[in-house]
């Protein structure tokens, strides 16, 4: 068959080029006086002899050194069918590129998902479409700072520009771009490092920029509080930054509006950045929202000062005194648990340090009374600690009710001075997280396989009525032929009330929490089916679908920004898969699906 279709495209060797082809060529020279001449027959015979060597490649079936090579590929008009010989011949940067000129845009994504460079394609589609900035995060998640910051450099977006230049190591671009973002501290390290002294010192004696937009930043937002629309209201202060008009009074608009979703950490330090030329004006204030801000973070002590000198300079500021009056004296500072080589509770030593994160640590340990190794996590209490111990007791008995190969098991709790341990079955295996970093994009199969895992432990934990509030790719483990749920240890059972972290303070990670966690509201397995929805997202585009400079601003967008369709990070998703990452992430527990069982009944019937 194959010798049959070679001889009839030998018996008509230009019919590839259609007479069109020819006039097209004759009319688009015939204007020009000076330029280049019309094409002639011998140069068409040329564009359908590349054309023809194509052909034959891939009718016949001949090697694919008789293809025709890029230079050879480009004199032929373009057309999907010079994209599909481009990509025949591993060409996929030109192939990605004609389907561009064409207009093609989801051919040309589909062609960027199957190639080695797909990253780096997929950015460039982006950029051509007119979508630097997603440009940008997708380079910068590949690894490659340079390219991220000239996207990000497109998009207008100086501060993550001059940030990857940082990372790229050419401090004085990181450093134009800091002054162009009004970062005149910053501009100046970055001069200072590339050895430009006298750049350095000039940006800092420049008067400080005053640029305009943060004025209309803050006049929008004014606006928007006025109407009750207090999410749009925080991401417009968000944008203001220090040097611009209105950082300050906007700084003041946003502390509440931080506090009252859990970040006072952020809005502390975005009252530490108010220019010292312009703290003088607004001292009362500053006073009061950072005592605001320490008491909210259960610094007392700090708190007492703030409000102590705002009494003294300006005698009855808002509910200062009041505030000053209900606070505690400072407490007793917490103690460290006991390091490697010690001992917890005269029962366990410590062999090795796993891990730590925020409140806790984890531990490899031997049991000496029944010489098995076990893992252990500490957990300081600083200010009232976890609550009751009779409390925390009741969930880790039920936490110890659940025996499922796809969840670590919990042993036990007991008490060190400062905290409390909790000892757990420990595995040898690699986190998800880690797995993620070497080997993504997974196939679909794979990804079906460990999402059914979850699925499944988060199943059997639900039953039990035990909410993980912190599931992640770094607490699941992947060992042998399994992956194991960690950290049921330090979960809270639906319905048993206080939290165990410090007051004011979220257990999780924003990355992956759900709106509902994050605005502190009585959480069930439905926040949990959230968090496996962006681990699911992060499965199939090796990426989170939230990204963000900093930790409230992320926190934002999981709380107010529709996730962006898995389809545009993977092309090749199929729909059900896309589906079903969507009503996962629905912002209400009420749209999401309802139940571990109905999610692993899905995946189950999911194309792979």
């Amino acid at each position: 068959m194959n010798g049959d279709k070679v001889r009839s495209f030998f018996a008509h060797p230009f019919a590839g080029l259609t007479p069109r082809s020819h006039e097209t060529n004759r009319q688009a020279g015939s204007p020009r006086k000076h330029g280049p001449a019309p094409k002639e027959l011998p140069e068409l015979q040329q564009e359908a002899a590349a054309l023809l060597a194509a052909e034959v490649v891939r009718v016949a079936g001949a090697p694919l050194r008789a293809a025709p090579s890029a230079r050879q590929a480009a004199l032929l008009p373009a057309s999907p069918r010079k994209a599909e010989l481009l990509a025949e011949t591993g060409h996929y940067a030109e192939a990605v590129s004609c389907f561009l000129d064409l207009g093609l845009v989801d051919e040309a994504s589909r062609l960027a998902a199957r190639s080695p460079d797909h990253g780096r394609l997929q950015a460039q589609i982006f950029l051509r479409t007119g979508r630097p900035e997603e440009a940008g995060d997708l380079l910068a998640h590949h690894g490659l700072p340079r390219e991220a910051a000239l996207a990000y450099e497109t998009a207008g977006d100086w501060g993550r520009a001059a940030y990857r230049w940082e990372a790229a190591g050419d401090l004085a671009r990181a450093a134009r771009a800091y002054e162009q973002a009004g970062r005149l501290r910053d501009a100046s390290r970055c001069y200072a490092a590339a050895g430009q002294p006298r750049q350095a010192a000039e940006v800092l004696g420049q008067p400080a920029a005053r640029p305009r937009a943060g004025s209309r930043l803050l006049q929008t937002a004014r606006r928007c509080l006025d109407a009750g629309d207090a999410p749009r209201a925080a991401s417009l202060l968000l944008q203001i930054q220090p040097g611009e008009e209105g950082f300050a009074e906007g700084t003041f608009l946003l502390a509440p509006l931080l506090m009252e979703e859990g970040f006072a950490q952020d809005a502390l330090d975005r009252l530490h950045r108010i220019p010292h030329d312009e703290a003088p004006r607004f001292v009362a204030e500053v006073d009061y929202w950072e005592g605001r801000c320490q008491e909210a973070l259960g610094h007392r002590d700090i708190a007492v000062a703030c409000y102590g000198r705002l009494e003294e300079r300006t005698p009855g500021h808002r509910d200062a005194r009041a505030r000053l009056e209900a606070l505690q004296p400072k407490e007793a500072p917490v103690p460290e648990p006991p390091g490697v080589g010690g001992k917890l509770g005269e029962r366990y030593e410590l062999l090795a340090e796993l891990g730590r994160g925020g409140m806790a640590r984890v531990y490899k340990a031997l049991d000496l009374e029944l010489g098995e190794v076990v893992a252990i996590k500490t957990l300081l209490a600083p200010d009232e600690g976890f609550g009751e111990e009779t409390r925390l007791l009741r969930e880790v008995q039920i936490c110890r009710r659940i025996s499922h190969p796809n969840v670590v098991r919990v042993f036990d709790i007991g008490r060190f001075a400062g905290g409390l341990f909790i000892t757990m079955e420990y595995i040898e295996g690699e986190s998800l997280e880690r797995l993620l970093v070497r080997e993504a994009p997974l196939s679909f199969p794979r990804i079906r396989f460990f999402l059914g895992e979850i699925a499944a432990g988060l199943e059997e934990a639900h039953a039990q009525g035990i909410v993980h509030r912190d599931l992640k790719p770094a607490n699941l483990m992947v060992t042998g032929s399994r992956l194991k749920i960690l950290d049921f240890g330090i979960a809270r059972m639906a319905g048993l009330g206080a939290r165990l972290t410090q007051t004011g303070c979220v257990l999780g990670t924003p990355l992956y929490m759900s709106p509902d966690q994050l605005r502190g509201q009585e959480v069930d397995g439905r926040s949990d089916l959230y968090s496996f929805g962006i681990v699911g997202f992060t499965l199939i585009a090796g990426r989170e679908p939230f990204d963000a400079p900093d930790a409230t601003a992320l926190a934002l967008k999981q709380l107010h920004e529709a996730p962006p369709d898995v389809r545009r990070v993977r092309p090749e998703t199929p729909a059900p898969w896309a589906e079903l990452i969507d009503r996962l992430l629905k912002k209400t527990p009420a749209e999401r699906y309802q139940t571990a069982r109905e999610v692993r009944e899905v995946l189950a019937a999911l194309p792979v």
